[in-house]
């Protein structure tokens, strides 16, 4: 099992057609088992979540701006992760994702 860190990195200011609220976070580990986490900005560091007992291996995950409502605001961000070093995903509002073991 692994400890892995997400943190979004977020893009430059675009006009939307909701304010965003929450960042809803998803990873899938190896074995097909899924965690979710929604991030408002008060994490700290701010807007990254740590995943605790993720099977071994390679997950994939998404990231979905959400309005108050829980309603998506643009399209999901999609990323992967090896499991060592770090991986990254551009897109917008949300910019990037980088995930570290921890």
């Amino acid at each position: 099992m692994q400890n892995i860190l997400v943190q979004l990195n977020l893009g430059s200011p675009v006009t939307l057609p909701a304010a965003i609220a929450t960042r809803l976070v998803t990873v899938t580990d190896s074995a097909g088992a899924s965690q979710n986490a929604s991030l408002t900005g008060a994490e700290s560091p701010a807007w990254s979540t740590q995943f605790q007992n993720v099977a071994d291996g390679a997950l994939t995950g998404t990231v979905q701006d959400q309005d108050a409502s829980g309603n998506a605001v643009g399209s999901a961000v999609t990323f992967s992760f090896a499991g060592s070093g770090g991986g990254t995903i551009t897109g917008q509002p949300t910019s990037s994702v980088t995930v570290t073991n921890v």
